[in-house]
């Protein structure tokens, strides 16, 4: 065989390979109903406006964040993993590291 057909014997592997990968399929969960994807919908704006209806106490705040919140965005609001920080980042935007936070990137 020569160098030209082995070239193309392989061109012709590789995308036989990459168009096994992406068709396969792992049949895993199913898809959100509409309810369990409003229940999760939450987003908050500074201003307060998306927050459910009611009252409360700054303690009663704490222990909702401390159950709801803290785990993706940390204890103190400073971000976990691929979850976001909300405190922090005040007079970071032009710099080099800006930090986007609730404070700093959306006033």
């Amino acid at each position: 065989m020569n160098k030209s057909a082995l070239y193309i014997t392989s061109a012709l592997t590789a995308v036989a390979i990459a168009a096994l990968g992406q068709s396969q399929q792992y049949k895993l969960g199913r898809p959100a109903a509409p309810e369990e994807v409003r229940e999760l919908d939450i987003s908050v704006a500074p201003d307060g406006s998306g927050l459910p209806k009611g009252r409360g106490t700054v303690v009663q705040g704490q222990r909702i964040y401390e159950t709801l919140c803290a785990n993706c965005h940390g204890d103190r609001g400073q971000g976990m993993l691929q979850y976001p920080a909300l405190a922090g980042g005040q007079g970071t935007l032009k710099s080099r590291s800006p930090l986007r936070t609730v404070g700093s990137y959306w006033p």
